[in-house]
Formats: structure tokens, sequence, C-alpha cells
């Protein structure tokens, strides 16, 4: 434990950071775990959470990304995110797995050419990103060829992906190059920017999937940075049946607190916890319903429930039982394989039994393990573990 600020806690980076121009973008009110409104008339209950926000219908496609938090190298996730996700969808992921409040500004790009720390240096960090970016067609040669000379050291990304509800760029102050493409978070999908073709990827074939990055940057006074990327050379696969929840495979440490001046002490952030519950399969469900919350805590990732007493034990009877995390009595397994066999055949049990996995040494089976987690949603057969 020590005292610290909001950043960092571990500086892993000795590059200068690329320099963000937030005046092109106007702020947008933020709104957490809160979608899209659909077409029909949107919902809230008597607290005023928004009740509209879902996930997208099942898909059969899963890719495995890489999610590592800028500057802190032993803060990550490996998840297994459906294709079908928006960028609105990956924003509210974002919020969940890293324990944000959504309170505010965010934005997403796309880029090409990416190059990647090698060996266990900066695992996750891209070093290298984009391309040299190409003037409009419809300036003159002569500014064609300043433009060219002028940003010969800078890097276009493929999308500037701009939150619902933000300003585009208008034609005042619309960029002097054609290679960076403007798109609501709403419009762009995950298979839009990396597929199994390589010639329907972001790049359109000009790279590999694995040369495809994402980067998010949330809260840009303080910075918070995310690079997404794929976390294998071939990270498709098939979920049976289709699913719309993300799986989450490695999880390990937490941002410090969020929006904090005060000297507090807390635990390094490669160092926090992950609770149980965060593993739960409709988590990230009841999360961007309002149901439950994430927050980067003193010593772990706290994912609690945010409805009250009467309310939360309503919610629970009407699920069809109680909450396993706090009320559930379970036997404790006495091998690596009892644990296994637990997690894939007792949906409460097993996020006890993954922690003993983890305990034990078993990183694989526990990975394993954690993908077939759910049984009354995944097929306890080999299918998930299929690649395409």
């Amino acid at each position: 434990m020590f005292p610290s600020h909001k950043r960092p806690l571990e500086d892993v980076s000795d590059d200068p950071e690329r320099e963000i121009h937030s005046d092109d973008v106007m702020l947008a009110t933020k709104r957490a775990r809160r979608l899209p409104e659909p077409e029909t008339e949107s919902e809230s209950d008597e607290e005023g959470r928004t009740t509209n926000a879902q996930l997208p219908p099942p898909a059969n496609m899963h890719i495995e990304l890489r999610f590592q938090l800028y500057n802190f190298k032993g803060v990550h996730r490996i998840v297994r995110v459906p294709m079908n996700y928006t960028f609105a969808h990956l924003h509210l992921l974002n919020q969940f797995i890293f324990g944000w409040s959504g309170c505010h500004a965010h934005r997403f790009e796309v880029w090409s050419d990416i190059e990647l720390y090698s060996g266990n240096y900066k695992s996750g960090h891209i070093k290298k990103m984009g391309t040299r970016p190409l003037p409009r067609d419809d300036l003159d040669d002569d500014e064609k060829f300043y433009q060219l000379d002028f940003r010969r050291w800078e890097n276009a990304a493929i999308y500037d992906v701009a939150p619902r509800g933000c300003r585009k760029h208008s034609n005042r102050n619309r960029p002097t190059y054609n290679s960076c493409k403007e798109i609501d978070e709403t419009e762009l999908t995950i298979g839009q920017v990396w597929s199994y073709s390589v010639l329907k990827n972001a790049s359109k074939g000009l790279c590999t999937n694995k040369a495809v990055g994402v980067t998010y940057e949330y809260d840009f006074g303080s910075n918070w940075i995310v690079h997404i990327t794929l976390d294998k050379e071939y990270g498709f696969y098939k979920a049976a049946p289709p699913t719309n929840w993300p799986v989450f495979m490695t999880c390990k440490g937490a941002p410090p607190i969020e929006d904090t001046d005060e000297e507090i002490n807390e635990t390094e952030a490669h160092k926090k916890t992950i609770p149980a519950r965060f593993y739960e399969a409709d988590a990230f469900s009841h999360f961007i319903m309002g149901r439950l919350r994430s927050c980067a805590g003193h010593k772990s990732l706290e994912v609690e429930w945010s409805l009250g007493g009467n309310e939360l034990e309503q919610f629970l009877k009407e699920r069809g039982k109680t909450d396993p995390v706090k009320t559930t009595q379970l036997p404790r397994p006495n091998n690596a394989d009892e644990a296994h066999k637990m997690i894939c055949n007792n949906r409460d049990a097993r996020a006890q039994a993954f922690e003993d996995l983890e305990v034990w040494g078993q990183k694989y089976l526990a990975r394993k393990a954690a993908a077939r987690a759910v049984v009354d949603h995944v097929n306890p057969s080999d299918d998930i573990d299929q690649r395409i």
C-alpha cells in the first residue's frame, strides 16, 4: 500500500504520448450505461435509470481481443467478444471491465499497420500505428505537395469514431487529408474492423488482422487510454449455440481510483483483484441496464448490485435464484480436476473453483474453463474452442 494520485501508479512507457486534439470534437453529455434509443419509446424505472439499453442479437462468431490499459503493464483483459457488437457496446464494455463511471467524454480510433512491443516488455502496448496521411483529392497540386511534405512524420487512422451526439468536422475545420474517415460509434461493428476474410477488414486487405488495432481514450483530462488488439494470430471462434455476451478469458489488475485529487492509500494497479461476480455470464447485461455497477476501488475492481434492498430481493426472486456470490455455501474442490468439473457443471460454484485453479497454477485449464463457465448458455462440448 502506498499513497498516490490518480495517474500514473505504474508508468511503463518511455515514449512521448501522442498529442490528442480534442477541439475537433464537441464534448457531449455522457450517460453511463446508455445505448442509442430503439425505435420504440424508451422506458425508465422509478429512480430514473434507463431500461432500454440492450445487447445485440446472439452471434455465433466471436473474436478474442486484448484490452491493455496504456502505461499500466499489469492491467489488461483478454475477452471473447461477439463480432456484431458496435463501438457503442465496446465503449460500455471498456467502462465495465475497467470500473469507470462513464461521466467523461470518450473517443475511438481505428488504426492499420500497428506494431506491438515484442516479448514481455510492454505486452499488449502498441508501439507504432497508422500510415502517412494522404491529401484530399479536391486540393490543387501545390497544396497536395505541401501537405505530403508537411505531414511526412504524421500517422493517420482509418476511422475516427465519434460518440453518439458529438459534432463531426465541418467544412470550416475539415482536415486537409482524406485518409481518416469519421463514423458514428453506433454504425461501426467489430466485424467491420477485424474480419475472417482479410480483404474485408478495416484496412481492406492492406494489412493482416493482427496489424489492425483500436485505441480507446476516456476522460481527455486524465488521458485514460486502452489499446485493443487481436490477442492471437487467428482469434476467431464459433459459439454453439450463438451468444451475445462477452467471455472473460484473462483479467489482471484494475486501474487507480477514478476522479480523485486526494492523496490516498491504494494497492498498486497490477496487484488489485477481480471479484467473483465479475465473471457471471449476465454481469455485463445487468451493467448496461443499470442493475450492476463496476468501480475501481482501493484494493480491487468493485462489482456490486446498484439496486436497493427490497428491489434487489424482488429482482433476484424474479431471476429465479439468489445471489450466489453472497448467499450460496459451496463445497471447495480438492484438486484441479474437481475444480474443472465444478466449473463446467455448477454455475454457482465456478467463481471459487476458478480462483482455486489460479492458485494451483493451472493457468491453461483455468482459461479453458472460463470459456465454458456458463453451462446453461454455452454448449459444454468443445465447439467454442474450435477455430474457424
